[in-house]
């Protein structure tokens, strides 16, 4: 009985990741949503959850530049700029979409600080354990489980 429990939950846990890869691609094609949150999963299901999404972006062009960055717990401003701007540098940053991808925040973040606006062409996805920690950096959608 065990065994079936585990497999109904895994089955439940991959459904919901799955309507919200579909919410998290419908999100980033809207003109009108540039900030999102991804929040509720550990490590390993936001990286089972995010991997196929952006193979995806990457396949079909949607992003010219893909910028995918770990926060951590205690965030270093600098070092998380320098790693923006060295996966930037060669791109015209003026021209293309840009998709910036902040993992595993445990508090609000000054996107000003790292370089980061978003607009129609500039999105933005944050990942978090918990939704209220970003309560401050007008989030326009939530994914949560």
């Amino acid at each position: 009985m065990g065994e079936c429990a585990r497999e109904s939950t895994d089955r439940s846990t991959l459904a919901k990741m799955e309507s919200i890869k579909q919410q998290l691609m419908a999100a980033l094609s809207n003109a009108n949503i540039h900030k999102m949150v991804v929040c509720g999963y550990g490590a390993s299901q936001m990286e089972s959850l995010l991997k196929p999404v952006i193979h995806t972006l990457q396949r079909d062009k949607s992003f010219h530049v893909i910028v995918q960055v770990t926060v951590g717990r205690n965030p270093d401003l600098r070092r998380i700029k320098q790693q923006i701007d060295g996966k930037l540098s060669g791109t015209n940053t003026t021209a293309p979409t840009i998709l910036f991808i902040l993992l595993d925040l445990y508090g609000n973040l000054d996107l000003r600080a790292l370089g980061i606006s978003t607009s129609i062409d500039r999105k933005l996805i944050l990942t978090s354990g918990t939704a209220q920690v970003l309560s401050n950096m007008n989030i326009q959608t939530i994914f949560s489980t």
